[in-house]
């Protein structure tokens, strides 16, 4: 008998070393808990009994989400996620949680930090919520931000053991760490999907980015009888940095779904790399949301899908979505941005151009009159590419930059753009032998974002290269 415990316990530790399974916390006897909404009822939560639940209130009016759920620990407890169990008794479904936050804290007193949000399926199976890491923490708090017709209803809520292969984060290096691995979805205008294999124009690959997921007949689906893989070829039209992508099955019916594929990428669309080999996929109607393997992103142009399998022997796929890092969205950025400062009283031009950084000395400071910035005619203009002229006989002051012309009047508040007129709130004027215009008005006609520091009277001038 020892001899199969020891057997059974291996096994056990295997399939949590795979991720397979994590075994939830038993010992909630010492466990405090509070809710925000039906206090009374929340000691069900953790009294191990999935026929006993906490309901939010009803009443007239209906008190709506969000609920909250904080639970304090006797000691620091490290695990790997939540178990949620909805109510399994009765015949309604109402309360279902279906969006979540979870907040974690170091202490009693501690302020809690959001580690993880998402949404849960709308069924009444047990939900697992895993974190990325092991994470310790004195407290939790469940936030229910979406339930089932307006309610939340919770039958047990308990936390998940730590993972062997996971490593073991504070609350701050996961908050860190997950600000690092926020995704961000790509604008999928411009993106082009081809394959050689199209049933016909009505069910093209192009509608993998049409945006419309749930319609039936706005699908890519193969030509049948195509031998496998059948190929289906992107192009973003730029190069970007990918870190996932979702699969939107086809609605209704699963018969297309891929249940085995590679995904390919590439700068040049002569030579691609593998980005995942033998992928799988569960066939249901659930949306497929795909990190790629260790965090890792991809400078690609071209990505290649080969579908190796699909259900029922046929190939379809909804829609695509195509994720990047936030923090590679904030580089990307960084480096093409263009922007300049300035402050009041102050010769000195701050100019930014991507990774170039430059001082450039104006022959006379910005000044500030009836609430306005005023600017010297020449230095930030110069930098940002416009061209001025200067008609001294009628004081006219034209300035143009790529198809968009100006033209403004010393002492005048009217300015035209093309056939449009404005009416500014403080006339160009002329000031010591120099001539200035205001700062916003022409800034943000130019294109530009343009923000006012009160505190240390500085301008700051923006706009993507």
């Amino acid at each position: 008998m020892k001899k199969y415990k020891a057997i059974l316990l291996v096994m056990l530790l295997a399939l949590q070393a795979n991720n397979i399974i994590s075994l939830a916390a038993t010992d909630k006897s010492q466990w405090k808990i509070e809710a925000s909404h039906a206090n009374d009822s929340a000691k069900n939560i953790i009294d191990g009994d999935v026929t006993t639940y906490w309901h939010s209130p009803i009443t007239d009016p209906k008190t709506l989400p969000p609920f909250e759920i904080t639970i304090t620990f006797p000691e620091e407890e490290t695990f790997s996620g939540i178990e949620y169990v909805p109510r399994t008794t009765g015949g309604s479904d109402s309360g279902i949680v279906m969006g979540y936050n979870i907040y974690l804290a170091e202490s009693d007193t501690g302020e809690f930090s959001l580690v993880e949000s998402g949404s849960l399926p709308q069924n009444k199976d047990t939900k697992t919520i895993h974190f990325d890491s092991n994470i310790k923490a004195k407290k939790l708090k469940f936030e229910v931000t979406e339930g089932l017709n307006g309610y939340g209803v919770i039958a047990e809520l308990d936390i998940l053991s730590p993972a062997i292969t996971n490593q073991t984060k504070t609350i701050s290096e996961y908050s860190q760490y997950k600000a690092k691995t926020v995704l961000k979805v790509l604008d999928k205008k411009g993106f082009v999907a081809k394959s050689d294999s199209e049933w016909n124009e009505t069910l093209a690959a192009q509608n993998v980015f049409d945006g419309k997921s749930g319609y039936v007949n706005s699908i890519w689906h193969y030509k049948p009888y195509d031998p496998m893989p059948i190929v289906l070829n992107i192009d973003f039209n730029s190069v970007v940095k990918l870190a996932a992508f979702k699969f939107y099955p086809r609605p209704k019916d699963l018969s297309g779904h891929w249940l085995e594929y590679n995904m390919y990428g590439s700068l040049d669309g002569e030579s691609f790399e593998p980005i995942i080999k033998n992928g799988t996929f569960e066939a249901d109607f659930n949306d497929k949301m795909v990190r790629f393997p260790g965090d890792k992103s991809y400078k690609v142009r071209y990505v290649k899908f080969e579908i190796l399998k699909g259900y029922n022997g046929h190939v379809s796929c909804g829609e695509l979505d195509f994720y990047q890092f936030q923090t590679d969205v904030d580089e990307y950025l960084q480096s093409n941005v263009e922007e300049y400062e300035l402050k009041i009283a102050s010769n000195t031009l701050k100019i930014t151009k991507g990774n170039e950084v430059k001082n450039k000395e104006m022959d006379v400071s910005p000044f500030i009159a009836e609430s306005s910035t005023l600017i010297p005619l020449r230095g930030l203009l110069e930098e940002m590419g416009a061209e001025f002229t200067w008609d001294g006989t009628k004081d006219l002051i034209t300035v143009k930059k790529g198809d968009k012309t100006m033209a403004f009047q010393v002492e005048n508040n009217l300015v035209y753009i093309g056939d449009i007129r404005y009416t500014l709130t403080v006339a160009p004027r002329i000031s010591n032998g120099r001539t200035f215009i205001p700062l916003r008005f022409i800034s943000e006609h130019l294109g530009y974002n343009v923000a006012w520091d009160g505190k240390t009277q500085t301008i700051t001038i923006t706009k993507p290269l």
